[in-house]
């Protein structure tokens, strides 16, 4: 088997749904947006505060933490889009951020060791209810903020500082398999260019695990990114396939 080391280097533009990000030297991963020098993601389906935390970190990121009006105004409205992409109703627009209360008002947020100052709570809030201790912004609130207790299921959002261009950002190494093809435990598929392009999405998805690189004719490639590797498929479509080359973490 031969192994190879991503290191992502931030020198192209990548594109995604027809936007560049490479604004100011600063870029973000397939699938997240991008404002000012942070990127931002939804993450799949909703969930407990404590769940979403621990979902953002394997992404290499924290829970959303609003800084301003104007970056919740951002984080609301774009992560707003999303969940109605879902087909969420009104009642269901609600988004975890990375907060908790103490002492009643005051809030202690991801990544901090002081108190944090920015705040946007809605009318009559915080309501201080019994174990109401974590931050949420709400639909009902008008995208204002409200407490609530923490085994509740919402919708959460992920923030991590953008990648500098030339600068590497979470090394991944990805073994090569011979005559190795893993089959139905796809994510998605995409043509690419190439080993780099695709390993690139495969770190830039949080679930992929392992991908596939079809070499079709004409020289076009196709990339398959799974959702498994050879261990966790445990001989579920595992097999030999022509002009396909098998990486995994």
């Amino acid at each position: 088997m031969t192994a190879f080391s991503v290191c992502v280097l931030f020198t192209l533009v990548v594109f995604v749904k027809g936007e560049a990000f490479d604004h100011h030297g600063a870029i973000c991963p397939p699938g997240w947006l991008k404002w000012q020098e942070s990127c931002y993601t939804l993450l799949p389906g909703r969930m407990y505060y404590t769940d979403a935390s621990t979902e953002c970190a394997r992404r290499g990121a924290a829970m959303v933490v609003p800084n301003s009006q104007e970056e919740n105004d951002f984080i609301w409205r774009e992560m707003k889009k999303l969940m109605d992409e879902t087909g969420a109703a009104s009642d269901k627009l609600q988004l975890w951020i990375g907060c908790r209360k103490t002492n009643g008002r005051h809030l202690t947020c991801e990544g901090e060791t002081v108190y944090h100052d920015y705040t946007d709570w809605g009318d009559g809030e915080p309501s201080n209810g019994k174990n109401e201790d974590c931050v949420r912004i709400s639909e009902d609130f008008g995208g204002h903020w409200g407490d609530r207790i923490c085994k509740v299921l919402y919708f959460a959002a992920c923030e991590m500082k953008a990648a500098l261009a030339g600068h590497c950002r979470l090394p991944t190494r990805f073994i090569h398999v011979p005559q190795m093809c893993l089959l139905n435990h796809e994510i998605k598929s995409f043509q690419v260019g190439g080993f780099e392009r695709c390993g690139f999405a495969c770190w830039a998805e949080p679930l992929c695990h392992s991908f596939n690189l079809f070499e079709e004719t004409d020289g076009v490639m196709i990339c398959q990114l799974n959702h498994a590797n050879l261990y966790e498929a445990d001989g579920n479509g595992i097999g030999n396939q022509e002009n396909c080359f098998f990486y995994e973490k």
